[in-house]
């Protein structure tokens, strides 16, 4: 399979939820040593501390360091310090930290101790200790912004360089088109092929470790073999969404700014291509599975979980994503089905997930050449 199990394994960790200990005196912090700078011990005496627990390789947490960066640098001349403590050795620390910045002090806690005292499950977990030593929040990185973080030290006014903070410091060219949106890109060097993530929430969209064919296939929310590319690079990215975009418009603006950025260009071409024709032989057997009305679903649910891929709530179109991304086919839609599903089947291999999907939903793969329009990204000339 191509990572879909690692990046679940991923989102779980990131999901999990550390012991409640909000309005409680925090644990003692111990850490085996301090880096960043190398071996200076940081000041926590009548200082806010926002503590961050993370590790090199999870994804949420590296695509969630952006923005503790931003927090860090906004409450930069206050009496605010910023700790991100992993359990990892300090040669795997080095080597991320020469592919990217942190503002945090980190501490390197091998022996689990401060991590356990806090009842960390998941990661990234981040927690909030006031002056007294009392824990004032904790949650997802994300949601800890400036105003709520101004909000919790009492503070009845913003830091002044809060919202100058800007994407476009990470830029390696100059936007002059207004229809071009400022994005930061960098290569990741020192992740595996496996962990990855991609993030969007209201104000921005967060990549790590994705090559540009994935990150392109996601925004547009189609598999990854209707995009050809030949950049086998693996990138980290974060864009800032402009308050003026519609929610509709924020993929295709994404999109865009990232080809400006890496000078490539898109084109469509349509081809006649050998693919699979996805059936509804036995609608008896899916509707049983379909959700009877689409207001009773929150939203969407996707997860690998032993070799099984589960569907909560999903359309056909997330289906055929995800055949096409895990057997690397191109897949048209001949279901004229458009109730909401509860699905489940295997990706350890194609013939069984044939099976399956005709055994459990009455849907089967019927080999059939027809035109198809395909994404081909090229740099610009």
């Amino acid at each position: 399979m191509k990572g879909f199990v690692s990046l679940f394994l991923l989102l779980v960790v990131s999901q999990a939820v550390a012991q409640e200990l909000v309005n409680q005196k925090a644990p003692d912090i111990h850490v085996d040593r301090w880096m960043n700078p190398e071996d200076r011990t940081p000041q926590t005496a009548e200082q806010w501390i926002v503590l961050d627990f993370w590790f090199t390789t999870c994804a949420p947490c590296v695509f969630t360091l952006p923005h503790l960066n931003d927090l860090a640098k906004t409450f930069k001349r206050q009496d605010v310090t910023f700790l991100a403590i992993t359990f990892e050795q300090a040669k795997q620390v080095n080597k991320f930290l020469k592919a990217r910045k942190m503002e945090a002090h980190i501490g390197l806690d091998t022996a689990y101790q401060t991590i356990k005292a806090f009842g960390v499950q998941g990661y990234p977990e981040t927690f909030v200790i006031d002056p007294e030593g009392i824990v004032r929040w904790q949650g997802y990185p994300l949601d800890l912004n400036a105003p709520l973080l101004a909000d919790l030290m009492g503070s009845t006014q913003l830091p002044e360089n809060v919202g100058n903070l800007s994407s476009s410091s990470g830029l390696k060219k100059e936007v002059t088109d207004e229809t071009i949106y400022p994005i930061e890109v960098s290569q990741n060097s020192y992740m595996g092929p496996v962990a990855k993530g991609y993030q969007q929430t209201k104000k921005e969209m967060t990549v790590t470790n994705y090559t540009l064919k994935e990150v392109m296939a996601t925004l547009l929310d189609q598999g990854e073999s209707r995009v050809l590319s030949s950049d086998t690079t693996r990138y980290d990215i974060r864009f800032m969404i402009p308050r003026k975009l519609k929610k509709k418009q924020i993929p295709a603006e994404i999109a865009k700014s990232l080809l400006h950025e890496l000078d490539y260009t898109a084109k469509i071409k349509r081809e006649i291509i050998d693919g699979f024709a996805l059936s509804l032989e036995n609608d008896s057997l899916l509707n049983a599975n379909a959700v009877q009305s689409r207001l009773l679903v929150v939203g969407k649910g996707k997860a690998v979980r032993y070799g099984n891929w589960e569907g909560e709530g999903v359309e056909m179109k997330d289906l055929i994503v995800v055949l096409e991304n895990e057997f690397d086919m191109i897949i048209r839609d001949a279901t004229d089905y458009n109730p909401l599903m509860n699905l489940t089947f295997t990706l350890s291999d194609f013939e069984q997930a044939q099976e399956e999907l005709k055994a459990k939903y009455g849907l089967v793969l019927i080999p059939q050449q027809f035109e198809v329009d395909l994404m081909k990204i090229e740099k610009q000339e």
